[in-house]
Order: structure tokens, then sequence, then C-alpha cells
């Protein structure tokens, strides 16, 4: 702006000014010049059309209560603001026709009881820029920043004043002195460090966001009033440090933004909503988020929670997202959780688990661990849903694979020293948009340790699959089908392990009954011998299914042997014992094959030329049309007494004695899981009596 003279109301020109006291005036300089190499001060009214530059001090004084001091955006050498009437930024446009800020090169003070704003109707004032010491007594206030943004040494923030937002941009950082100011709405470190400590810090008032970018950090956890938000930002990676409260309960908000990785460097409890905008790896450290509301996750495909996530607040009949979209777990209503409350899902991308085989299975790392409102850890009594996924894309800092087809893949845990498959509901599926590969699995019940890989039978174990009858609950004419009303009163789950012929399973996990498979019978043992009288050099409990299949506890046909701790690594041959608490055993009269030929084969144990004694040790239960015969093991026999059991372990029950009748009577109209139950109906009645008494002598 050109400035050809100097028009002033009272003082018309003074050059090299030693003190001007401006009283009940206004200081209008159109078209003049100012040097100032001492102090003016306006103790009244409004000063306007300075130039863009005002060496010297200058200080407004107006002090009346209800009055307003308009203080012009430009240089300043000193600023000060003093004295009771609000003190409003101006608004003043330079000839680009923008907006200027107020910048101030040496020092900026705001003192005794002056509020200077940037918020006011009508006014659209910009940030206010110091570039060395602040003092502040008082208040600034706005929608703007007071912006720390020295550029070639360190600056003070002095002062017991309070702000509504201060932003730091030195890259020599700023320091605090004193301390006892307070943040009322928003503290942004963009560029270097705000240097506070125990002796000298500042209040952040209930609900401030503070925003730190990339490139910046403070140095001491600031005082709360009582919660604070936080919000990452900038081109690069970061670590958390100070800026997050030690106090679970003080931060409500947190949003990751950085282009990189945000580092935890501590435990961190989100109260109230996450925003995941970044990965964030919590290797070392935890990641909690305390209320219901789901974390949001924007960012592209790369975006997650690497390490440790824990939602301390699970809720029935909705998604519980985790570490990831696609990586969740839902419960179906309030019985199915059981008594969880907390769960914590710790997912290592790129990483296999410590533990045998691992190197076998996609690069990811899968544990979940659950407690209760008490904190103790929760095992069992729960299922749910539970979605995971890893990622197949072709490049190799990202892809997990490890060669594996996703579609062939299914979810596994370690559970007594060795994989168990986990059959998914839906195969695992590819996104090629994404790169991820996602699947699902139902009624999980068990928490630990879960890797995504190839079938466990082809990898470390063979799979023995059978079929067989009971006589009792076998369904008259449905050419091979029982009943299975055990399961539909739910009282498999009551039985006794301690008794026969579970107790023969002496590697039985205390939590078998914890997962019963869809309609099943009755549980069934299994017993593996190298010769016929030689002792079991396996034993397996399983479920024997309404269609006759023997299936494991997850529902899935067969038992997996494994390959050098069950059973030789090339296979072997065995005699093959069933066993059921009321009716009779069976064993093969010869030998079967158990080897990588013989993964396929599903082995009849009902089948007369299969089992010792032929069709004299089971029941014919079933003769149609061409020549079909459908044999059952007999029903009616139990181990209840020395001799009962003597006749089961050594498979000599062809036929009942009286005492297996007369439990009949003596259980009559009985509801439970009873062994008298011969029929397996879940009561005792006449029908079961007619089970065991026509299995009586020689037929």
């Amino acid at each position: 702006m050109k400035k050809n003279r100097i028009h002033i109301v009272l003082i018309i020109l003074i050059i090299i000014i030693p003190e001007i006291i401006l009283g009940q005036t206004t200081l209008n300089n159109t078209g003049g010049t100012i040097k100032n190499g001492g102090t003016i001060r306006v103790k009244n009214g409004n000063a306007s059309n300075l130039p863009d530059t005002l060496d010297g001090r200058v200080e407004f004084l107006q002090g009346n209560n209800d009055s307003q001091q308009r203080i012009p955006n430009i240089v300043y050498h000193q600023l000060v603001i003093s004295n009771k009437a609000s003190k409003l930024v101006s608004d003043e446009k330079a000839d680009g026709g923008l907006v200027r800020s107020i910048v101030v090169r040496d020092s900026l003070i705001v003192s005794d009881s002056a509020i200077f704003t940037t918020r006011w109707s009508g006014v659209n004032s910009e940030d206010v820029h110091a570039k060395a010491s602040v003092t502040n007594t008082a208040k600034f206030t706005g929608k703007k920043d007071m912006v720390l943004s020295g550029t070639d040494k360190t600056q003070d923030l002095i002062g017991n004043g309070s702000f509504s937002r201060i932003r730091v941009e030195n890259p020599f950082g700023v320091d605090v002195r004193g301390g006892g100011f307070q943040l009322n709405e928003q503290l942004t470190l963009k560029k270097g460090e705000l240097r506070n400590s125990a002796d000298s810090n500042f209040i952040m008032a209930d609900s401030t966001l503070l925003i730190r970018h990339v490139g910046s950090s403070l140095a001491y956890e600031p005082s709360l009033d009582k919660q604070i938000s936080v919000h990452y930002d900038g081109t690069g990676d970061l670590t958390t440090g100070p800026e997050i409260p030690k106090q679970k309960d003080a931060l409500k908000n947190l949003n990751v933004k950085v282009s990189g990785t945000l580092t935890l460097d501590r435990n961190v409890t989100v109260e109230d909503s996450l925003h995941v905008g970044a990965m964030i790896s919590a290797l070392k450290d935890t990641l909690a988020l305390q209320g219901r509301t789901n974390p949001v996750f924007s960012g592209g495909p790369d975006i997650e929670i690497a390490g440790n996530f824990r939602r301390n607040t699970l809720t029935a009949g909705d998604t519980i997202m985790l570490n990831s979209p696609n990586i969740w777990v839902y419960f179906e209503d309030a019985a199915s959780m059981g008594t969880l409350r907390n769960l914590v899902s710790t997912i290592l991308p790129m990483t296999f688990h410590n533990l045998p085989l691992a190197d076998s299975k996609v690069r990811r790392a899968y544990t979940l661990f659950g407690t209760d409102t008490d904190g103790n850890e929760v095992t069992e009594g729960f299922a749910m849903d539970f979605g995971f996924k890893h990622r197949e894309i072709n490049d190799p800092n990202k892809d997990e694979s490890n060669g594996l087809t996703a579609s062939e893949l299914v979810l596994q845990q370690w559970l007594d020293d060795e994989w168990i498959d986990i059959v998914p509901n839906q195969p695992i599926s590819l996104d090629f948009g994404t790169g991820w590969a996602m699947g699902m699995v139902q009624k999980l019940n068990k928490l630990g340790q879960f890797a995504i890989g190839m079938p466990s039978a082809s990898l470390m174990a063979f799979t023995f699959q059978a079929t067989f009858y009971l006589e009792g609950p076998y369904i008259a004419g449905s050419q091979g089908f029982m009943k299975h009303e055990l399961w539909s009163r739910n009282l498999i789950e009551l039985a006794d392990l301690a008794a026969y012929p579970t107790n023969l399973d002496t590697k039985l996990a205390p939590d078998f009954l914890t997962q019963i498979p869809d309609s099943v019978v009755d549980i069934v043992v299994l017993e593996f011998r190298t010769d016929r009288n030689s002792p079991p050099s396996i034993v397996k409990t399983g479920f024997l299914r309404y269609d006759g299949t023997f299936v494991d506890r997850n529902g899935k046909p067969g038992i997996e042997l494994r390959k050098g701790i069950d059973i030789d690594s090339q296979g072997a041959k065995y005699h093959v014992v069933v066993r059921q608490r009321n009716h009779s055993s069976v064993i093969t009269d010869m030998p079967v094959d158990i080897n990588l030929e013989t993964e396929g084969v599903v082995y009849n144990l009902s089948d007369p030329g299969m089992v010792e004694g032929g069709s004299a040790s089971l029941k014919l239960v079933y003769s149609g049309e061409n020549g079909k015969k459908v044999f059952a093991l007999k029903g009616g026999f139990l181990a209840d007494d020395a001799e009962g059991l003597n006749n089961q372990l050594n498979m000599l029950s062809y036929y009942t004695r009286n005492i297996e009748h007369q439990t009949a009577f003596d259980y009559f109209t009985r509801i439970g899981y009873l062994n008298a139950d011969y029929n397996l109906s879940g009561i005792v009645n006449t029908k079961d009596f007619n089970v065991t008494w026509n299995n009586r002598g020689l037929k």
C-alpha cells in the first residue's frame, strides 16, 4: 500500500517516537507513515489503516468492560493486549484481497483481565502468529489459533492465562516457563516439541482436542480437567507419547490418520470412538476400546491394528469388530456369551506362531483371550461366530499366503499339543480388489491360538473314518438312520466322563462336552490295538451321528491320528474296537490299514464281514430288497458291575443278563442320561426292556 502522508487526528507526525499516548480518540493513519522506536499506547478507540509493519512496542489498553477495541492485523515487533475491554483481532484484507494474520516478531503479552479474541459476530479474522515469547495472564479466545511459529530459535510460553487454541509450529520447539495456563478447545502440535514438565505444566479442559502431527512431540503429560481426545496426522510414521493420558478413562476419542504406522509406546484405552485411518502397531502394548461403538476403518486395504486390541464391552446381537474389517465376533444372544465380557484379539500380520508346524500355515497368527467381569480368564461356556482373514496379494512385502490356496484352507486351533481343524461354515473366499482372503466359523466355543492352514490330515495326521449303527436308537425300516433324542433334549452334556467307556480315554479334554455337534446319537469311544489282546495304542472319543457316521467334537467325519505321536508317519495296521455305554463292544476281526492310501476309506464297523464273531456279535436291524441288510451293535449291555465291565472290555457280550433286563424296570419312567435307556430316547420305558430282553440267550 502506497502512503504519501500521515493523517492523525491528534498527532500529525512523530518520527522515532519515545512514547505516544492516545486517549479518547481513534488512530487513523490513512495514507501516512509511522516509524516507531518507542511505545504507542492506544488507551481508547480503534486504530485503522496502519502500515503493514510497526516497529517498537504497541499497547492496546482500552479498559471498559462493555466495550470492544479492534486490533489491526499487521506485523508488530512487540504487542501488548491489556485491560478488560474485548480486544478483537481485525479481519482487514491486504492488497491481494486475503485476510491477514497478526504477526508478532519479538514478544506478545496478554495481561490484566484482557480478552484477546478471534471470535466475534461479523468478524472473520485469521490466526495470531507469535515468532518469539508469548506471555498470557488473561484470555486468548476464538476459533483461530495462537500459533507459536518461530523459525530460528526456541520460544517461551509464559503465564497462567487461558487459550482457546494453541498451535506449535517452531522446529526448535517451545519451552513452557512457569506453567499454569489452560487450553479450552484445541492444542495442535504441528512442528517441534512443546517442552512442558511436572513443574512447568498446563491444564487441558474437559473434552479438549490434542492434534499431533508427524515431526512434533510433547515432553510431559499435561494436567487434565477430565477427558481429552487425541488425533494423529501427517506424512510418515509416529510413536505415541505423553499426549496419551495415563488414566484409563481420560481418552475420549482417538483418530489416527498418519500416512505410515502409529506405534503404541504404552497401553491406550479409548472411552468413546476410535477412527483407524492408518496401520496401528500394538505389538508390545494394548489398544482398548471401552464403548460399544465399533471402530471406523478408512484409508485402504492395508489399514488394521497389528498386535493387541481389546474390546471391553461385548454385546449380543451385533457384530463386534476387532483388529480390522472382516475380523469380528458375533454372539447370537446373552446366553451365548456366557460369562465372557472382555475380549483381547492379538493379530500378528506376516508372522508365524512359535508352535510346531506353524510355518506350514498362513503367515498370520491369531490369539483370542477373554475375561469375565472380575478379570478372570474365561475358557469355555460361550459360543460365538468368528470372522478371520489373511492377505493373499502379489506383493512379497504384504503377501501372507505362504504359497497356499485360500479355498483349500481352514481355521485351526492349537489344542492338546496339536492343530485341530475348525471346519468353516463357508469356504474361505478371496477378494481380488483388496487382496484379502476371508472366512468365518460358527459357534466357536474355545479361545486360544489360531492359524489358517491346510486341513491337518494332509500335513500332520491321518484321518480314520468309520460308520456303524446302534440297535437301540435305530429307526425301523429307515435303511440307515437313528434317532438323536438325547441331543435334541440336551441330555448328552450330562454324561459322566469318569464312567465307562470315556474313562478309557486318559487324554480326553475335561471340556469335551462343551462342544457337541449337531444331530448326534451319543458318545462313542474307539480303540486302536496293534494286536487283538494287546492294550490299546490309541484311544479316541467322538460322537455317532444320526446317519451312522463317526464324527469328532467339531462335527468333522472321522478322527485324526497324529503322525509321529499317535501313529507312525508312514501309517500302521490296527484292530479297531468300538465302545458305547449300553451296547455291546465289537472289534475288527483283522487289522485295518491306516495310511496315506486309505485316507478316503470309510470302514463299516457294523459289517459282519469286518468284526470278530460276524453276525453273532451284531443285530440285524434291516433286511430289504436286493438283499440289502443293515447290522448294528446289540443293545442292552451294562458295565455297571464287575461281570458286565469284563464282558464289555473283552468283547464277550453276545447275550444280555437278567440284571440288565431288571435295570430297565428299576429306572422305569426316569428321565435323563441313563445307562438303562437302551434306545437312547431320554426316558426309560418298556421299549428299553424289550431291547435287552430280545438279546437274551442264544438266538
